[in-house]
């Protein structure tokens, strides 16, 4: 039992300092390709592309947001058995990138490196906005990406990968209409998102909304309280009743705002949760990505209009 712990924390130790190089290990099942995701976005992406044909581990569990993700032993073990991780990137799995760096290029698939960057937004610190999953034109690039990779490692079901993308398309534009056809209920000056975090840059340039927020791109920076009267004066100015949670922050941060308002005469309500680092449970509804996305354009158009 000793040998067996010691050689756990070895290979945990091996993941945290650099991962390591990872041995081609073929640990197929049932002859499927074994596909490890990240996020609970990309592995529902991955069972829409891959359908019968993969097998599907996904690191982070839902509610979990992914700025804070810390990799675990399991993790290690996933990956080392895996034939392909695919990650978001454009560090929003902060702390795992120098562990990637090390991992063999044929079994990782960084989505945000492959997508065009002209179609990505550019912060002010020079980083791309990570939240592609939030833009339902990046979510279907990503989705051709996929695809071709899969293909690549296993060419002999190519078509069935093209036809599950072909699919997969067709339902993202009709949440696409769907979208459009909901959001068209809020007045053109009522369209102002206000969220625990800086997450929907995309979602905004797409549909046409301002944004504001709380905290910056990563959910993990501490507030200060400059911050939050500047936002209470911009939630007045604008005269803005309503802002939003996020599934993986505290409401604690939310509840500050509304009670720091009420204090300067102003009233705000907090008008329900949006998912955004993780989809959520079963019980949620928003399980999956397409209901995730509908979801949040529900209680979106509930809240605003």
């Amino acid at each position: 039992m000793k040998i067996i712990k010691r050689l756990e924390i070895l290979i945990l130790m091996i993941f945290i300092l650099g991962c390591g190089r990872q041995d081609k290990v073929d640990q197929k099942i049932n002859e499927k390709l074994n596909v490890i995701a990240t996020t609970t976005m990309l592995g529902d992406l991955v069972k829409e592309i891959g359908g019968e044909k993969v097998n599907v581990t996904i690191l982070m569990n839902n509610g979990v947001s992914p700025h804070s993700y810390q990799p675990k032993l399991s993790d290690t073990k996933n990956i080392m058995k895996g034939d392909l991780l695919v990650v978001n990137g454009l560090y929003l799995e902060g702390k795992m990138e120098e562990c990637l760096k090390n991992i063999d290029k044929n079994k990782l698939l960084v989505i945000g490196d492959e997508l065009n960057k002209n179609k990505l937004i550019l912060m002010e610190s020079g980083e791309y906005d990570p939240h592609i999953f939030l833009s339902l034109e990046l979510w279907k690039d990503a989705a051709e990406i996929l695809e071709k990779r899969l293909i690549k490692m296993d060419v002999k079901n190519q078509d069935y990968y093209k036809k599950s993308k072909d699919e997969y398309i067709e339902k993202l534009s009709k949440l696409d209409d769907y979208t459009r056809e909901q959001l068209n209920k809020i007045d053109k000056d009522k369209r102002i998102l206000v969220t625990s975090h800086r997450a929907f840059n995309y979602f905004a340039r797409e549909y046409s909304f301002e944004t504001n927020y709380v905290k910056g791109i990563s959910s993990e920076r501490e507030i200060g309280i400059n911050t939050i009267n500047n936002l209470v004066t911009y939630l007045k100015d604008r005269r803005i009743k309503t802002i939003f949670l996020e599934n993986s922050a505290p409401e604690s941060i939310l509840n500050t705002i509304v009670q720091t308002s009420a204090r300067q005469n102003w009233n705000v309500k907090i008008g329900g949760k949006l998912y955004v680092g993780s989809l959520g449970d079963k019980e949620s509804g928003a399980d999956t990505y397409i209901k995730y996305y509908k979801k949040n354009i529900d209680t979106i158009v509930q809240g605003l209009k």
